[in-house]
């Protein structure tokens, strides 16, 4: 319910035009001041929730924004500020990121799909976990390649910023297998 009303703030609308819309087709059926009153608070009631939707940013909102921030430094090439984005005790998540991005150059870097975010707040340091597909394009020794992975990306919030704890990414199909024991 929670991600209708904070993260949808388009569907929230709409439905709430069309609630408004039929209670209004209703009222010039019937002539009942009751329908035409419930006709505008439900217009009252409807524009509050969007505001409010739009003015709020949950947790998987401001992980995603953070993904396509990284996205977006890594396609500038600008391999720093891709790296602020890891939490500072992502000590061997650094080093592994920064010996793969040494060699490399970027001309694409996009998320094609996000299978899902998940938050955990009842820890002590909130986690989250978020899987994805990417489309990369770049260049490596010379060599241009177009790929695709399946990424995931363990978070941690520090300072109510989520951080990148670590990230492991595969072969694109991955994303589409279930998860066995």
């Amino acid at each position: 319910m929670d991600e209708f009303l904070l993260e949808m703030p388009w569907t929230l609308g709409i439905c709430g035009a069309l609630s408004v819309l039929l209670t209004a087709v209703v009222w010039t059926q019937t002539g009942a001041r009751a329908v035409a009153w419930s006709a505008l608070g439900l217009a009252a009631l409807t524009t509050i929730l969007v505001i409010i939707s739009l003015q709020i940013k949950t947790d998987r909102e401001q992980i995603r924004q953070t993904i396509d921030e990284v996205a977006a430094a890594l396609q500038a090439n600008n391999f720093d500020k891709a790296l602020s984005y890891m939490h500072p005790s992502a000590v061997e998540g650094l080093r592994h990121a920064s010996g793969e991005l040494k060699a490399l150059k970027f001309n694409e870097a996009r998320v094609t799909r996000i299978k899902s975010i998940s938050v955990q707040r009842r820890n002590a340091t909130p986690t989250a976990l978020a899987e994805f597909n990417v489309a990369v394009g770049l260049e490596a020794q010379g060599q241009r390649a177009n790929v695709r992975r399946f990424v995931k990306v363990y978070f941690l919030l520090h300072n109510n910023r989520w951080l990148v704890k670590d990230y492991e990414h595969s072969e694109p199909t991955a994303g589409f297998r279930e998860d066995r024991p």
